[in-house]
Parts: structure tokens; sequence; C-alpha cells
């Protein structure tokens, strides 16, 4: 009798977990694996879900504890959250984190270790969404990035 197991796939980049995808694989009556997957797991989105640094949105989620109504959304290459409705922070496939803040700080808060203005496909966004590299959000940086995105969004 075969049986399959769904498993989740990931990868390791920079030192941090990275969530790849759900598949499903299937096994022989003996437990050994037979093949390839044999179909992608009805969680994963579009046949896999997008790549993220796992241990970044556990802090992450950790942090938002606290705060109304936060949503996960996987979106822009990562997972990202909501807070009150409005994207805020979240946690990127190269292990950086995105957040959203006050477009008049933007050049002040590039000055910070790991921060830059973050880019998607190649393209710099605008004024107000800033990345922040894995050493700039170690420890209790990470609080400090995640006030300055809430901030933001309580003036909204």
């Amino acid at each position: 009798m075969r049986r399959s197991t769904e498993y989740d796939v990931g990868a390791e980049i920079s030192g941090s977990p990275v969530h790849i995808c759900n598949v499903v694989v299937e096994f022989d009556d003996d437990g050994l694996f037979t093949g390839l997957p044999i179909r992608p797991s009805r969680r994963a989105h579009n046949g896999c879900a997008m790549a993220y640094d796992v241990e970044l949105a556990d802090r992450i989620r950790a942090a938002l504890t606290e705060q109304p109504s936060v949503v996960e959304k996987k979106m822009f290459g990562g997972l990202q959250f909501m807070v009150a409705g409005k994207l805020t922070v979240g946690a990127t496939v190269d292990g950086e984190l995105l957040i959203k803040c006050d477009p008049a700080r933007t050049e002040e808060l590039e000055t910070r270790p790991g921060a830059q203005r973050a880019a998607m496909r190649g393209r710099t966004m605008s004024n107000g969404w800033i990345t922040v590299t894995s050493d700039g959000c170690a420890g209790d940086d990470l609080t400090f990035w995640i006030g300055v995105a809430l901030d933001f969004r309580r003036q909204k």
C-alpha cells in the first residue's frame, strides 16, 4: 500500500532557514521514497509558496503579538505583516526586513547600519520603503525598526 506525506521544503540562505514550498511525496510499502513529489501541497500557492526567512518572520510575529488585527500575507517574494489592514513590515527571501515608514524619514533612516531604500525587480521603490539587512535588524534593532513602522501606521 502506497502512502503520501506532506513536507515543508526549505533551504538555508545566509545562515537562516527559508521556507520554499510544501509538497506531497509518495512512499512504497517499505517506506521508501518512490521518486519526485507527486503534487504540490494544497497549502502551496501556485505549486510553490513564496520563499521567506522563517526565523525573521517568527521574530516579527513575536514582536507584533500586542498589536490588534495582524494579518500575514505572502507577497513581494516574502511574508508581509499587515497591522489594522495596512502593510507594515515583512520578511524577504534574502533574509532582509522590509518596512514601511514615514517618507520624510527615509534619508535619515538610510544612514542606520544595514538600511537602504528598498528595491524590487531592480527598481528603487519610492520614499517610505526601506530594507534592512539581517545584521541591521539583529537583536534589539528589530524592535527599533518595527517601532518605526508602527509609528508611521499610527500617524495614518
